[in-house]
């Protein structure tokens, strides 16, 4: 103990004195698993800013490009353009000429472009139709929009009651617990159906149709009827009334619906709740489309 303090002294007095020497550093041995530093992230990040600049510079473009001509405009090495475009092009992004090795805008990019699009031109076209309709009914609308038979909210605008209901943009509602929901099931391929009970009828609430006799009953109603609702099915206390907006060739691509507690909106919408749904989906879906969703109402 005593030589251990004795030591603490002499290397005390050594840097009083100016005079300590400087040990070799001991190599440092490699860990097992890689840090993660600040470094890293770094890279990380500027791959890819890496990857969207390519993207950016093949979509600019009105021919196919050389990794030599992208790595001169981007300012980088040619073997990390390389790896860059081999990733973009197993993952659909980008395409490669067979005569020339040269790449181009793949075809995944080009409809993730379109959807993306869509969307904002939908939100566009619909924002003064769902003001319009928020004021006359004073309650929380939704446009949602139908994607590979899945529903994905597009825009929302609340009511004036005070109360605000969540509905994150871009989220998926489930098929067969929401009105909108149910509007798919109604107008998409049985199989449909099919698919979503063979996947399990999952209760939301005490309210939610888990029997699938009973969702087939309900999608032919809704089907016959033009709109569909799901009071305390989605979420207890809450209930939605929807209709379907389809394009020109009668496909169905969106859903408007009004959005508000069980005391606001009953289980079937009144003949003024009906009408003004109805109405705000053909006018949407003829500035769209060029047609009306409905042409009757209730």
């Amino acid at each position: 103990m005593y030589e251990i303090i004795d030591k603490i002294r002499q290397r005390q007095v050594r840097r009083l004195s100016g005079h300590a020497a400087k040990k070799p550093e001991r190599p440092r041995e490699k860990s097992a698993m890689p840090k993660t530093s600040q470094k890293q992230g770094g890279e990380g990040i500027w791959a890819v800013t890496l990857a969207f600049q390519i993207l950016e510079s093949l979509a600019r473009s009105d021919k196919p490009r050389r990794v030599t001509d992208l790595a001169t405009e981007l300012g980088t090495s040619k073997p990390r353009i390389f790896r860059h475009l081999h990733t973009l092009k197993m993952l659909g992004y980008v395409e490669q000429e067979s005569e020339t090795d040269r790449y181009f805008v793949g075809v995944r990019l080009a409809m993730l472009g379109n959807r993306a699009a869509y969307r904002f031109e939908l939100v566009n076209v619909s924002r003064p139709i769902l003001e319009n309709l928020r004021d006359e009914l004073n309650l929380t609308v939704v446009i949602s929009k139908i994607e590979d038979n899945k529903v994905l909210i597009a825009d929302k605008l609340d009511g004036d009651s005070g109360v605000s209901f969540i509905a994150k943009i871009g989220s998926t509602l489930d098929l067969h617990s929401t009105a909108q929901g149910k509007i798919v099931l109604a107008y998409a391929d049985p199989s449909l159906l099919d698919q979503t009970i063979a996947a399990g009828l999952q209760a939301k609430t005490i309210y939610t149709i888990t029997d699938p006799k009973k969702l087939s009953v309900e999608v032919a109603r809704v089907r016959q009827q033009n709109w569909a609702s799901a009071p305390n099915e989605m979420l207890t206390g809450l209930n939605a009334i929807a209709v379907p907006i389809f394009d020109a060739e009668d496909r169905l691509r969106a859903t408007v619906a009004i959005l508000g507690s069980v005391d606001s909106i009953g289980a079937a919408p009144k003949p003024h709740e009906y009408e003004l749904l109805v109405q705000a989906a053909d006018e949407i879906a003829r500035l769209l489309y060029g047609r009306a969703a409905h042409g009757n109402t209730q």
